[in-house]
């Protein structure tokens, strides 16, 4: 906000502008008076902006006002700058893009993922998609660039897991087992239609860098029930194991 005065001594006047982003009260009256003007919009374009009030009364030449609105200080961040993807194609990471800027754009040069939205204008939610599985034995990376004039760009650096970094290489093995419900908001279930010998049974929990967790689970003689609920939301992978048979699935887990 910001006020002027008007001095007048029983004189008809009024004040007139035209411009979206400034409130005038009063905009008409009597005799002397405090005016208030309020900014309507925030001034995101990096540039102070001025418009013109104009006051008139009968008898009296129009007297102008002059109104600068500065700039805001420009805001350009992105949060976090690390993102990892599993191996599957189709697994989605996602960042903060915060900014007062009126444009950006993102620059990415790896094939095996995908940015969207790629452009636009101030605070957005971006999403990075896996296009296709990671099959190299090796855990590979890339930049993606987030540019926004005049500030200097901003880099995060994505991963994407390995297949064979985790062991998810499957094999003809386990086609019984049944792991419900996926996604999950913290209970997890394995049950085997067919008789296993539960004793050898050996299970493991990874995060999406392959990283080990340690997980407790209730045993019967049919399944298994694990309660995850204590862990953060995202995509896991659960080893599981008989003997020599091996299978791995992915474990969406929800917010609660």
């Amino acid at each position: 906000t910001a006020t002027f005065s008007i001095l007048a001594n029983a004189v008809n006047w009024t004040l007139s502008e035209n411009t979206p982003w400034m409130v005038v009260n009063p905009i008409s009256g009597n005799n002397t008076q405090l005016i208030t003007i309020l900014a309507a919009g925030r001034n995101i374009f990096g540039n102070q902006r001025e418009a013109t009030i104009t006051a008139s009364a009968d008898g009296y030449p129009d007297t102008t006002i002059t109104v600068i609105q500065r700039p805001s200080t420009p805001l350009f961040q992105v949060s976090p700058s690390l993102l990892s993807l599993g191996s599957d194609s189709l697994d989605i990471a996602e960042f903060n893009l915060s900014t007062n800027l009126i444009s950006w754009t993102i620059e990415e040069n790896a094939s095996w993922m995908r940015v969207s939205p790629d452009s636009g204008a101030f605070t957005s939610r971006i999403t990075v998609t896996a296009t296709e599985t990671n099959r190299t034995a090796n855990v590979r990376s890339d930049l993606i660039t987030i540019s926004a004039a005049p500030l200097v760009p901003q880099t995060i650096l994505v991963t994407q897991d390995t297949i064979r970094a985790i062991g998810l290489e499957e094999q003809n093995m386990l086609n019984s087992v049944s792991v419900y419900p996926n996604p999950t908001n913290g209970e997890l279930n394995i049950l085997f239609s067919q008789q296993l010998d539960l004793s050898q049974l050996q299970t493991q929990l990874f995060n999406n860098l392959g990283a080990e967790i340690e997980i407790d689970c209730i045993k019967s003689s049919n399944g298994i029930r694990y309660q995850l609920d204590y862990l953060p939301a995202g995509f896991y992978y659960l080893s599981i194991s008989v003997g020599d048979e091996r299978i791995t699935k992915k474990i969406s887990l929800i917010n609660r």
